[in-house]
């Protein structure tokens, strides 16, 4: 697998599931574990930081009946903040992301001391 840059409809991805290029870190799991926990640790960040963000938002005391999408809005609009959390978070959450991959990461290849 490479670290090349790949376009895509105008934005720069990496091959790599770390997207700032960063080397893998030597650990008991694979390419495919590790680009599985971090998809993992993305969604954790966008249900945690920006789910939460989200529900607040919408408990604001500052609401306004003109952009209110009625019945239909409060049916939907769990589920729209749900994807909207997700979009967010493979946005601008992938530095946190990046983070608890390593920390699990260093942790799982650390040596256990007994």
């Amino acid at each position: 697998m490479t670290n090349s840059p790949v376009s895509t409809l105008g934005e720069k991805r990496l091959a790599s599931p770390f997207p700032s290029g960063e080397k893998r870190l030597a650990s008991p799991f694979s390419a495919g574990d590790q680009k599985e926990l971090f998809k993992t640790a993305q969604k954790w960040v966008g249900q945690t930081f920006f789910g939460t963000l989200l529900k607040q938002m919408h408990e604001s005391p500052f609401k306004s009946e003109l952009w209110s999408g009625g019945r239909g809005g409060e049916a939907f609009s769990t589920l729209y903040d749900q994807h909207l959390a997700d979009r967010m978070a493979r946005a601008s959450g992938r530095p946190l992301a990046n983070s608890i991959v390593k920390h699990i990461l260093k942790g799982k290849s650390a040596p256990q001391a007994k």
